[in-house]
């Protein structure tokens, strides 16, 4: 093991890491309304957040088509 692995603030970052990546595999709607939130709070940027939805359009257009 690599010193940093040992230190608590690098552990609860995995930890953080491995919540979000649980939330942006969720549902499209629970990935929109985390996308919203992020830009709501300035945490994405402007870019970033409209290729996120232009993603989850593309993906829920492929599963209604599944229907």
């Amino acid at each position: 093991m690599l010193s940093f692995q040992r230190l608590h603030v690098y552990q609860r970052a995995i930890e953080l890491l491995a919540l979000a990546t649980e939330i942006v595999r969720g549902e499209a709607m629970e990935s929109a309304a985390s996308l919203d939130v992020l830009k709501l709070r300035q945490l994405v940027q402007p870019s970033t957040y409209q290729r996120g939805i232009q993603w989850l359009e593309s993906i829920v257009a492929m599963l209604t088509e599944m229907l």
